[in-house]
């Protein structure tokens, strides 16, 4: 593929290669030796709440559920995180562009990127720079990150020629500053799943332009055993890395459906999977009233459509992602938990206890 295909990474650092805890409308608190053991000290001291207890509690918690993200000494990156990140960029064969889109790339940030580039050259055992950086424009949320990226992926298509350009994968590494895709707005168009974040982006491309875009999440939200809520930015999982490989290696991971049956873990070629879809869509299909259509079925999906397994939604043809909200195809059936609660469109069947291969 790598010889065929251009690759392309945006890269956010805070809550990508090191963890960032939100810490209300002030800026993420990190999850390093020193916080950990203020957090450790200031619960001893007291049992009444607060913000200060609240937040000792959620850095007591994520330094037990994270601690590969916990950043030592004076490091502001995760070394393990920084790894990970080498991890996806070594699974081609030519290494990525890499844009930095996060705050770091503010020219107060200079030193600090010197030291990332230094590194992720140690991990990558070659020298690394970034190739370039999205624009410097006011940002004070998830969906001016968004905007950015997409505005620089409109520069980068704008010239290219039909004909000659090669197909492009895009992988996105965000946190969206500690957001969750929660129907915050870009643009008139909601961000309720990683697949509504690729859909965006996509749409800043030239239509005649082979591009697929790739959204990593790295967002998680939990209770504490002292019952406060947190939110953070929790790096790159080893799922996460294993996901963006495949995405850049043109396969698709397949999973077991959480039905008691044990499907056997393979891979599959990606544009076998879009034939495949596109035979079962032209075939069979139950069409959703329109209004319900789109909201119904990304509820329903949750970003994934399954067949005999969980199939990345990503990985699907912008044609096919454009007739998902729309209709769904006999046979092809979400894991159960993904059909809790009643579907609010009254034409559509499924049959939650089979699960057909296509």
């Amino acid at each position: 593929m790598a010889g065929t295909v251009d690759t392309l990474v945006f890269l956010d650092v805070d809550g990508v290669l090191n963890f960032g805890l939100k810490d209300g409308n002030r800026a993420a608190l990190f999850l390093n030796e020193s916080n950990v053991r203020w957090a450790a000290g200031f619960q001893e001291k007291t049992l009444r709440r607060g913000h200060f207890h609240d937040m000792a509690s959620k850095l007591s918690s994520a330094a037990q559920r994270y601690t590969d993200a916990v950043c030592t000494g004076s490091q502001q990156s995760s070394d393990t995180l920084v790894r990970r990140l080498a991890h996806i960029l070594q699974s081609v064969g030519r290494r990525p562009s890499v844009i930095l889109s996060s705050s770091w790339r503010k020219p107060a940030n200079a030193d600090r990127v010197l030291s990332l580039e230094r590194e992720i050259s140690k991990h990558m055992g070659e020298k690394f720079e970034f190739d370039g950086r999205t624009e410097l424009e006011p940002e004070v949320g998830a969906a001016d990150r968004l905007r950015l990226i997409g505005k620089y992926m409109q520069k980068r298509c704008r010239t290219l020629d039909a004909e000659k350009a090669r197909p492009l994968r895009v992988l996105i590494l965000e946190d969206f500053f500690v957001s969750a895709l929660d129907g915050w707005a870009c643009d008139g168009m909601r961000m309720r799943s990683a697949q509504d974040v690729e859909a965006y982006v996509e749409q800043c491309v030239p239509e005649y332009l082979d591009v697929k875009i790739k959204l990593v999440h790295c967002y998680t939200e939990w209770v504490t055993p002292q019952g406060v809520s947190a939110q953070a930015g929790v790096g790159l999982s080893r799922r996460d890395v294993e996901e963006a490989r495949a995405f850049f290696q043109g396969v698709v991971p397949i999973q077991p459906l959480a039905t008691g049956v044990v499907a056997e873990r393979k891979q599959l070629d990606t544009a076998s999977v879009q034939a495949q879809v596109a035979r079962k869509l032209s075939a069979k299909v139950h069409t959703l009233e329109p209004k319900q259509a789109e909201t119904s079925m990304l509820d329903l999906l949750d970003g994934h459509l399954v067949i005999g397994a969980v199939c990345l939604y990503s990985f699907l043809s912008s044609q096919l992602r454009n007739l998902l909200p729309a209709c769904v195809a006999e046979g092809n059936f979400c894991t159960p938990s993904a059909f809790k609660g009643v579907c609010r469109a009254p034409n559509f069947a499924f049959a939650p206890h089979a699960a057909h291969a296509i």
